[in-house]
């Protein structure tokens, strides 16, 4: 095991991060972090990626701003050399060489770059990743024994979001909403029903476990049955997501 006492983070990827800043949720991510003590990060290639997808003539064009922010006031993190040296001094030098490696390893594994390098750093720092694309997951699978788990979607923080009272459900159904008309794929349950009328149907893979739960309390989809993440609010006794602990 690597050293310990390192940050409590949560990955982003590519395919969650473009909709979450499109539908306007940093807020929602600051919000988290400051109530639950975790960080969201990024790696540089999904910083990249996402800079492209929301400029034109991308479906998400018109939120490069959201982007600038997000990273200029730490709501997103970008997980590189220099913020692993902030956190575990001279180790972050080889952490940071052990995040490029497997990520290049994936890379030409078949994941595309972003999912790659986040994989990599998530394999490496062993922290969740919030990713829209299950068939990485299923290529990472065939890769490896092991994979990061849960395995977090966008609905997930969406719904923890309503969860945990930092959204209303009109703002769950306003997301929905915006995503229907970009033709981006929903949970099965909230394709034709408001997020209301779906909710009864959808695991959600985060929860606080200090608030009334929401959602199914049974597996609904693939990877269900890689369990939750439970994050407590920093002010009570315990803390669920333990700090990272990069793997050897």
């Amino acid at each position: 095991m690597g050293p310990s006492g390192g940050p409590k983070l949560i990955l982003i990827d590519t395919s969650a991060l473009l909709p979450l800043l499109y539908c306007g949720h940093g807020q929602l991510l600051r919000s988290i972090e400051s109530r639950y003590g975790i960080q969201f990060g990024v790696v540089q290639a999904v910083k990249s990626e996402t800079q492209n997808g929301l400029s034109p003539p991308h479906k998400f064009a018109g939120r490069q701003e959201s982007l600038r922010k997000a990273i200029s006031n730490k709501t997103l993190t970008v997980v590189d050399e220099v913020y692993l040296r902030s956190k575990f001094d001279r180790v972050g030098e080889s952490l940071s060489r052990q995040c490029d490696e497997e990520g290049e390893k994936l890379f030409y594994a078949g994941l595309d770059r972003g999912e790659a390098y986040t994989y990599g750093a998530s394999l490496t720092l062993s922290c969740p990743v919030v990713n829209e694309d299950a068939s990485a997951l299923k290529r990472l699978l065939r890769e490896r024994a092991q994979v990061p788990t849960p395995h977090l979607r966008l609905w997930d923080v969406i719904v923890f979001g309503l969860q945990a009272e930092l959204l209303t459900q009109r703002q769950c159904d306003d997301t929905r909403s915006q995503l229907l008309k970009l033709q981006e794929r929903l949970p099965q349950c909230f394709r034709d029903r408001s997020v209301g009328d779906g909710l009864s149907s959808f695991y959600c893979r985060l929860t606080d476990p200090t608030k009334p739960q929401i959602g199914a309390d049974a597996n609904q989809e693939t990877f269900d049955d890689f369990g939750r993440l439970e994050l407590t609010p920093i002010d009570a006794e315990l803390n669920a997501l333990p700090p990272v602990h990069p793997g050897t």
